[in-house]
């Protein structure tokens, strides 16, 4: 354990770099997930191209520009690959190969980004693929955690990607929804379109709560609608799902809470879980919710 005197930590000597308004920051943990052909890997990858090379990801403006952004891949082709980045910034742009668990590949990710670890990017394409472990175990994901924090420490931006369970959520343990700074879902509907969705935006309140988007020309998204909800709205549904939750002890799971508040879109629903649960007014075991004791 380190111990620094608190002079250490004035804001001044340890600025947080915006890379994207009122979205991406240094040092921040962004966790993207989705279904198998979701887009998720489209949706880095175009996240990565935007911050080195357009001026605007989601119409949001960006601000700063990384150094470089390193894209470790642990499940495509190479023939795939090769067809997703040809006109990428090679000087600035890497793709790296999985040729072990992630987390064995520590000092080679150090001596790669080098001086300039914090003022890089790298994304994590994805937890399956990436790490060896059991998803399901408690200690295993304390062990993702651990090495994406540390990434973090270093001043490196850290996106990682993840899949979605059958009802909706992610795979693994509420460890995978507590230490990232954002976490996004990704979802493909039936008239080809995609969205975004925030479910937990902890420093900072993104301004938009979904926003529907489709993939142009080299994988450029080109937003389509944005979906704003109101604090009164969440504070509304926040109470009636802790009023259900009350009379169910045995709990229940999101896609049951969706269900139940039909009156509600489910985006707004998933919102007031996430924010309940970072409250500590929920907590979740094995994809079924229950009220806090």
């Amino acid at each position: 354990m380190d111990v620094f005197s608190t002079d250490k930590f004035d804001l001044d000597a340890h600025p947080n770099t915006c890379y994207i308004e009122n979205f991406l920051y240094q040092e921040d943990i962004l966790m993207v997930f989705g279904h198998g052909g979701s887009g998720k890997s489209l949706f880095a990858l175009d996240l990565g191209y935007s911050l080195l090379a357009r001026d605007s990801f989601l119409g949001k403006p960006v601000v700063n520009r990384p150094k470089c952004v390193l894209y470790v891949d642990g499940e495509s082709s190479r023939h795939t690959l090769a067809e997703r980045v040809p006109h990428f910034p090679h000087d600035r742009y890497f793709i790296a190969i999985k040729e072990d668990d992630i987390v064995a590949q520590r000092g080679f990710l150090m001596e790669f980004f080098n001086e300039d670890i914090d003022k890089s990017v790298i994304i994590l394409d994805n937890i399956t693929s990436l790490f060896t472990l059991d998803q399901n175990s408690q200690t295993e994901m304390v062990r993702i955690r651990d090495f994406c924090m540390d990434l973090r420490d270093r001043g490196l931006v850290v996106i990682v990607l993840h899949h979605a369970n059958k009802s909706g959520g992610y795979f693994g343990t509420t460890v995978l929804e507590r230490f990232p700074t954002s976490l996004l879902k990704i979802q493909k509907h039936t008239d080809g379109t995609k969205s975004v969705t925030v479910m937990k935006d902890r420093d900072r309140k993104l301004d938009w709560v979904q926003i529907r988007y489709q993939t142009g020309t080299h994988l450029q998204i080109h937003p389509l609608a944005l979906e704003r909800v109101s604090k009164k709205t969440v504070d509304n549904i926040l109470s009636r799902i802790v009023d259900f939750l009350g009379d169910n002890q045995q709990g229940v799971t999101r896609l049951d809470l969706v269900k139940t508040f039909e009156d509600t879109p489910p985006n707004t629903v998933y919102v007031a879980i996430a924010r309940l649960l970072k409250r500590k007014k929920l907590e979740e075991d094995n994809g079924i919710l229950y009220l806090t004791k």
